[in-house]
């Protein structure tokens, strides 16, 4: 009798709950999943900085942009290339933010300088670069995070190939310094 009592207090109780409303800002999103190309990549490094720069439109900006460290490194892979990192300070801003970017060349493609490479795969980890520029590079096999699933329709409807300021800082300073 006593299990029946306990069995019908709680299906009162489960009842009484309220469902719980689920607020879509705080549902997580999917991580980008990360691949290594099995294709070369088709973009060269001097044909990725004159898009860079052309396809802008964030060029004024970059002046808040400064190269806080540039060093090359060997990938697990075989491949090699540089690994830099920025910092951006706007006024809006309440604090520095880091940027990591990464250019690596496919053992083929490497002779030496990233920057004589006929083929790069490149990524930057900030916003603009991952709704912008990501997709038509990861479908071009020159970037290794596939972060968005979809074709960015709005903030890039040509499907041009370009990066964000922070990779038109970084490769403007690795191609002075021709590395």
């Amino acid at each position: 009798m006593v299990n029946n009592f306990t069995a019908n207090i709680l299906n009162v109780v489960a009842a009484k709950k309220k469902p719980k409303i689920i607020d879509p800002r705080k549902v997580a999103i999917p991580l980008p999943t990360s691949r290594v190309p099995k294709e070369p990549s088709i973009v060269s490094f001097k044909y990725l900085l004159a898009n860079a720069i052309k396809y802008q439109p964030d060029e004024a900006n970059s002046e808040h942009v400064t190269l806080q460290s540039i060093q090359r490194k060997a990938f697990r892979n075989g491949a090699k290339g540089i690994v830099t990192s920025t910092l951006t300070d706007l006024p809006q801003y309440k604090k520095l933010h880091r940027w990591e970017q990464v250019y690596r060349c496919t053992p083929a493609d490497y002779q030496g300088k990233v920057v004589d490479c006929g083929g790069i795969v490149y990524n930057c980890n900030c916003p603009r670069f991952l709704y912008t520029w990501n997709y038509t590079a990861w479908s071009k096999n020159a970037s290794v995070l596939n972060a968005t699933p979809e074709f960015p329709s709005i903030t890039n409807p040509r499907g041009l190939i370009g990066g964000c300021k922070h990779i038109v800082v970084s490769m403007l300073s690795i191609r002075k310094r021709n590395l």
